[in-house]
């Protein structure tokens, strides 16, 4: 009997035991069981690494490159300005706005930095224009951007690109600056800014790439003639409803090479601002960059000076 009734125990404790390690095995497989990441997969106008970062836009079914800065303050409460930096010739987006040290400022003074690459020194002209105009949607779009603070900086034939923008493109920008450069004559002629925009604009007067008083552009891979300095301030002056002799300043003599800095500035208007850089050749004042050529005056900081321009002129 006592046989019989320790194995009718052991039977019948046998479906509790089951039961028992059916439910260890469920919490081990719960606690094992890896998290599912649910957190966003795209961008947002929020979730963005800073620092310098080389992306990419598909224009017209062709992969067009550039380097976007997002500066350390990012993400912020409010937007922040924007700056298009085109570089010249023979150049990359990456040496230029190291070289220029936009790369610095950009943290300095909180702006987001986008520097497009351009692939045959920006001379399909239609193309690069539609590049950049998306180029601007697309970080308006996905980046906290302020679009009454877009700014587009040009040097050489990065500035005969900006002076295009400046014409088919100024409802989009607050404001332009050319470095070492005039309008092609046939974009001149067919200049028509549907609004006043401030400009400023710094040239060599001793510039043998992009003459100042106008010409053939002396260069292997640009081609073309351009307009004198003259006639390229001239037409900002009539566009933003200038009047009268502009306020003339001299500065930023550089005792190393007999070059100075004369300064003409129209007041009572859109700003429009010319600098005119005595003996000065293809350069960027203040700084060296990939195409200079000729005397470089190293007392005028340009980066600063232009950077200073754009917040004074944000809306």
């Amino acid at each position: 009997m006592k046989a019989n009734s320790i194995t009718h125990k052991l039977f019948s404790s046998i479906p509790i035991l089951i039961l028992l390690g059916l439910i260890s095995i469920t919490i081990i497989l719960i606690i094992s069981k890896p998290t599912l990441d649910r957190s966003p997969k795209n961008i947002s106008k929020t979730s963005v690494t800073n620092g310098e970062h080389q992306e990419q836009l598909m224009i017209d079914n062709n992969v067009r490159n550039y380097e976007l800065v997002i500066p350390d303050s990012y993400p912020v409460s409010r937007s922040l300005p924007l700056l298009i930096a085109l570089h010249g010739e023979n150049d990359t987006a990456a040496s230029f706005i190291k070289a220029t040290r936009l790369l610095d400022y950009s943290n300095k003074q909180s702006f987001i930095l986008a520097a497009p690459n351009s692939q045959s020194n920006w001379q399909d002209t239609t193309s690069d224009l539609n590049f950049i105009s998306q180029l601007i949607d697309h970080l308006e779009s996905n980046y906290k951007v302020n679009p009454a603070q877009i700014s587009i900086v040009g040097f050489s034939a990065g500035g005969i690109m900006g002076y295009e923008v400046g014409c088919q493109l100024t409802s989009k920008i607050s404001s332009l600056a050319v470095v070492a450069a005039n309008f092609k004559v046939s974009d001149y002629a067919n200049c028509q800014p549907n609004s006043s925009l401030p400009i400023s604009i710094i040239n060599g007067s001793n510039d043998l790439v992009m003459p100042y008083n106008g010409g053939e552009i002396n260069s292997m891979k640009l081609y073309g003639n351009i307009t004198k300095t003259d006639e390229s301030v001239n037409l900002w002056f009539n566009n933003n409803n200038c009047s009268g002799d502009p306020n003339e300043t001299m500065m930023a003599e550089d005792p190393t090479n007999n070059s100075h800095i004369e300064r003409e500035d129209y007041s009572g208007c859109t700003p429009v601002i010319s600098y005119q850089v005595i003996n000065g050749g293809h350069s960027w004042p203040g700084a060296h960059v990939v195409g200079e050529k000729g005397i470089i005056n190293m007392s005028l900081n340009t980066t600063e000076i232009l950077l200073n321009f754009f917040k004074n002129n944000y809306n």
